[in-house]
């Protein structure tokens, strides 16, 4: 018997808030660097910095890809 694992995707907003500042890595470009947090919708966290702009997930977030900066 196979068994099924439901893998749900978490609201971001309880873990980042608007105008947070965060450290994020993007694997698509290989640009690291701090960001301001434009925009938190319940499956993504958009962030910017200038021209940089990304958006991450729940995944994202447990990968160390998005974290917050204290």
């Amino acid at each position: 018997m196979t068994e099924i694992v439901e893998c749900s995707l978490k609201d971001m907003r309880n873990f980042f808030y608007k105008g947070e500042r965060v450290r994020a890595h993007s694997v698509k470009s290989g640009w690291s660097g701090l960001c301001k947090v434009i925009y938190v919708g319940p499956f993504v966290c958009t962030v910017q910095n200038g021209n940089f702009r990304e958006a991450y997930n729940y995944a994202d977030y447990l990968c160390g890809r998005i974290k917050s900066v204290k």
